[in-house]
């Protein structure tokens, strides 16, 4: 806040204390100073034009989203807020399961082993998701046999909602007897907490809350493509290995960030982080390349929606905001911490996130949360099949769906809006291939793919054939062998291939159509 801005809340203080008519007590005056400071910033901004910008589909709306976010992160700090979260926490349970954790945790496991913060988080994220939270889908009817009601649309907000926060009211009929049933969408942290109950967006708002009581720092992690959850300062012996944590709550998950994307299937373009101490992009940790979703490509998933530039500036002065107001030290400690987090996710330890993640098995760690046709739906069913699976550096899936790691497409292949991969059309003389882009270990491939060969419409023999290559030749994902007999991966260096032959060579010692 600005110099106006604190003698503000200063005056604010002065004026609430005595209007109330209650005693000024310490706590009093902390609850009063924490309203104070919030109200002055909220004036400090009023009216302010946002910044205007160029370069993305909807630029305006990630702007705002970043300022309303980041401004969201203060409700957490409300120590009324605070003192009524942790009176719903069973405080000697969560650190008797804690201690157990830690007696049990092992240093060789695929996750680091474990501080005292990852295992009260750990505990903490059971007990939430077993017996705090509850799922909210399909809506029921609230008399017996509580079958799911139906969608019918929005209503109008009420008083009491709109004092809880909800931004929106869903309606749900019945069937069965026409009753309409309500379900707001509370945003404060506090009316989350008391209701107990919702999707994503209400599962990360309470279990942040719950961080905070416990003294954790957290982080509330927005997502372009629907789906929320939040992070944990893991608090090292050494501030040194000190690191920000996946958690999601609807999962009761911890430290697997690359779920969602190898195990869900999901495609998500931006993965923003707030809190009091700051903004910032933390997309890298949860794909498995970042590069891919800087530029167009063949699978039309990638960050168009404001430019890079303009997202960074963003979230810079959102973070600059934040620590102005903090000690050299305080600021230098957080700078570092910074520092160590771009390295983590920097593009040069992509492979090392994608081998833990295959050690963990997160190809087929399978959405818990919502019934399977909402999770169908949303394209989150990755089941049985049709289930990702995780290989080092790169992701194959069935089919080359968008799903993947963008596919290299060389000659004259394609891959078309069905996500179906051609390598040669019935023209005659061709010669093609497609590769994924990052190099890939040979320790436990899995492949699952359909292929089909078909012969000219205007008849003919068609030749001659295809061939999965694996290889390390210099020119990599660009690299394409001999046409003909060749199939296409003759000349290619360094590697070996799996021929589907369908050409009866008369010739050869092997006349028939061979594997």
């Amino acid at each position: 806040m600005s110099a106006n801005a604190i003698s503000l809340a200063e005056a604010i203080i002065h004026q609430l204390g005595p209007q109330t008519g209650a005693p000024l007590t310490p706590e009093r005056e902390v609850t009063l100073t924490y309203q104070a400071i919030q109200l002055a910033k909220a004036l400090e901004g009023w009216g302010k034009p946002v910044p205007r910008s160029e370069g993305g589909k909807d630029t305006q709306g990630m702007l705002r989203r970043i300022t309303n976010l980041d401004r969201d992160m203060d409700k957490y700090e409300d120590p009324a807020l605070l003192d009524f979260t942790i009176s719903l926490l069973p405080l000697q349970e969560l650190y008797d399961s804690a201690d157990l954790l830690l007696q049990q945790s092992s240093p060789t496991s695929p996750q680091q082993s474990l501080t005292h913060t990852d295992a009260l988080v750990t505990s903490l994220c059971t007990w939430f998701k077993a017996s705090f939270f509850k799922w909210v889908d399909p809506i029921l009817h609230p008399l017996p046999p509580h079958d799911a009601l139906e969608p019918a649309g929005s209503g109008t907000l009420t008083d009491s909602e709109i004092a809880g926060g909800a931004g929106r009211v869903e309606l749900w009929r019945s069937p069965r007897d026409g009753r309409v049933v309500r379900f707001p969408r509370y945003n404060d942290p506090r009316k989350v907490l008391e209701e107990r109950k919702g999707r994503c967006g209400e599962w990360a708002n309470a279990f942040c809350a719950c961080l905070r009581a416990l003294g954790v720092r957290a982080r509330y992690i927005f997502n372009t493509e629907d789906h929320v959850w939040c992070e944990y300062f893991s608090e090292a012996e050494s501030a040194e290995k000190g690191r920000w944590v996946h958690v999601d709550p609807c999962e009761a998950s911890t430290d697997a960030p690359l779920t969602y994307a190898l195990g869900w299937g999901k495609n998500m373009r931006y993965c923003l982080a707030f809190s009091t101490s700051g903004c910032t992009d933390v997309t890298a940790r949860y794909v498995p390349s970042i590069t891919t979703l800087l530029r167009p490509n063949s699978s039309g998933i990638y960050r168009d929606l404001i430019s890079e530039s303009d997202l960074s500036s963003a979230l810079i002065e959102a973070t600059r905001r934040r620590r102005q107001f903090l000690s050299p030290e305080e600021r230098s400690a957080l700078e570092t911490e910074d520092a160590r987090e771009r390295d983590e996710l920097s593009t040069e330890k992509e492979a090392e996130r994608l081998e833990k993640a295959e050690k963990m098995g997160l190809g087929r760690k399978e959405r818990t949360s919502g019934t399977m046709e909402w999770r169908k739906v949303r394209g989150e069913a990755t089941g049985g099949k049709e289930r990702a699976r995780p290989v080092l550096g790169s992701k194959i899936v069935s089919p080359f769906s968008s799903n993947s790691v963008a596919l290299q497409l060389n000659g004259a292949s394609i891959l078309s809006p069905s996500n179906t991969l051609t390598l040669t059309s019935h023209a005659s003389s061709q010669t093609s291939s497609a590769f994924f882009p990052l190099p890939s270990t040979l320790a436990n491939i899995i492949l699952d793919f359909k292929f089909r060969i078909t012969l000219p419409p205007n008849g003919g023999d068609g030749a001659d054939g295809m061939a999965f290559v694996v290889h390390s030749d210099p020119r990599g994902s660009k690299a394409i062998g001999g046409g003909g007999s060749d199939l296409g991966y003759a000349g290619i260096k360094g590697g070996w291939a799996v021929e589907i032959d369908c050409y009866r060579r008369w010739a050869s010692k092997s006349p028939t159509s061979t594997v």
